[in-house]
């Protein structure tokens, strides 16, 4: 007798076995292309985006790109090359700093098959895991532009404050700030006078080795020949030392201008800022005004004269030098 078989009964069996080939090639393909693929992780003040793919040696390449909103605010942005290995659910992965001077870094971690683990250690030297997502590039811009936005609003807020709080320091202080300021000019302003007393020193440094370096050159010029050759090289040798002296006096020059330039210059912007504060409605802060003007003005004309000698002297410094080396230059010729 045959098997009573219904028609029904052998189509659920066919699609039973197609569904099973189908499963079994989904799993060989899903299986060889596990890991491939982007991966988003994203959290309060950051956005990572990681991209692999797998070859069949299980060898991985691939990017990695972030956007972290820093303490202060501010963003940060990182990219790197990605290589590494897979060996079942483990994988290790190098991370080299796309930059001038690039720095690998090594991470490792797992796949289940929908997301990755992956273990960093911090700026700080803290361990710390983070956890990956299978995603899109869409999402990972999206969150970026959400932390921009963060990072620009939390700047805002910040300079926002810090403005407030400078104001009313500057308005509870204003008085005693400026009897302070006062006093400070004063005192650069004594330190000035003597300084001005002295650079002119300066310019006569610059002639006097410029009178040597003629010298040397009067006394070069009158030693022609090849038999007067080392004694012309041993001037020479003099008057380049002419050179050395004269940027010498330059670099101590530059070195005065430097350390005045670094009280002159705050208490000039402390002396701008106070001034935009005057006049005022109050008397005693108007009294104050008044005092800051009269002594302004009076630092403002030292730091003037300052400034006229440092420029008499720079232009005294280059003139003297191309002259000096003229003179070099001449008896190099001879030679």
């Amino acid at each position: 007798m045959k098997p009573n078989v219904t028609r029904s009964a052998l189509s659920t069996s066919r699609l039973v076995v197609f569904g099973g080939f189908l499963l079994i090639a989904a799993f060989i393909t899903w299986h060889s292309l596990r890991i491939t693929g982007t991966y988003v992780a994203k959290a309060d003040n950051a956005a990572i985006l990681l991209q692999l793919v797998e070859s069949n040696d299980g060898k991985l390449e691939g990017q990695y790109q972030s956007l972290f909103i820093n303490d202060d605010g501010s963003l940060k942005s990182e990219a790197y090359s990605v290589s590494g290995d897979v060996d079942g659910w483990d994988i290790s992965l190098s991370l080299k700093e796309m930059g001038f001077l690039p720095v690998t870094e090594t991470v490792s971690g797992k796949f289940n098959g929908f997301a990755l683990t992956l273990a960093f250690v911090s700026n700080k030297g803290q361990p710390f895991v983070q956890n990956f997502s299978t995603s899109n590039i869409s999402e990972f811009q999206n969150w970026s532009n959400e932390l921009r936005k963060k990072s620009q609003s939390i700047l805002a807020t910040k300079v926002m404050a810090e403005h407030q709080v400078r104001l009313e320091q500057q308005r509870r202080s204003f008085v005693s700030a400026t009897d302070a300021l006062v006093h400070q000019m004063q005192d650069v302003g004594t330190h000035i006078d003597a300084t001005l007393k002295t650079l002119p020193q300066g310019n006569a440094r610059y002639r006097a080795i410029t009178s040597k370096v003629q010298a040397y050159y009067e006394r070069a010029r009158s030693l022609s020949g090849d038999r007067y050759a080392l004694p012309r090289n041993q001037i020479l040798v003099a008057m380049n030392q002419g050179l050395v002296a004269t940027n010498q006096v330059d670099v101590e020059v530059q070195s005065i201008h430097s350390s005045y330039a670094a009280r002159v210059n705050p208490l000039l912007d402390q002396l701008s800022q106070a001034e935009r504060s005057c006049p005022a409605l109050e008397p005693t802060i108007n009294v104050a005004c008044q005092k800051l003007a009269d002594a302004g003005n009076t630092f403002k004309s030292k730091v003037g004269a300052f400034s006229a000698m440092l420029k008499q002297l720079e232009n005294a410094y280059h003139s003297e030098l191309a002259a000096q080396q003229a003179m070099i230059d001449g008896i190099e010729q001879i030679q």
